[in-house]
């Protein structure tokens, strides 16, 4: 059982937390992932080429090409060190607690045993 958390717990910890922030259709960078409002419907896409009135988008299932006055709320995806570093700490936290809950009387938890 512990094994299994301690593997998650790894497993959580290096994924990466990214957000998306605001940005103008002006500003758009080849291979970037931007998610944006388009047609009322939110889309998750990365962005390929453009021209005058039109972008080039895809997605995982197909490639879009849009016009520029149609797309809304167009944000791209940045990386969050706070949030991953935040994010792995609260999992070890998450874990030690766990450990301790699961087995109290023994502190043959996470805690390190001296050797008398």
């Amino acid at each position: 059982m512990k094994k299994l958390i301690i593997i998650l717990a790894v497993f959580f910890t290096l994924q990466s937390c990214n957000v998306y922030k605001a940005t103008n259709s002006n500003e758009l960078k080849a291979g970037k992932t931007y998610k944006m409002t388009y047609n009322d419907k939110e889309l998750k896409a990365k962005f390929m080429s453009e021209d005058d009135s039109n972008v080039v988008f895809a997605t995982k299932k197909d490639t879009m090409n849009l016009k520029k006055d149609d797309i809304k709320n167009l944000k791209i995806r940045k990386f969050s060190t706070i949030k991953t570093i935040g994010f792995g700490i609260l999992v070890v936290c998450g874990i030690a607690v766990a450990d301790f809950v699961i087995d109290p009387g023994t502190g043959k938890g996470t805690t390190m045993q001296s050797p008398n």
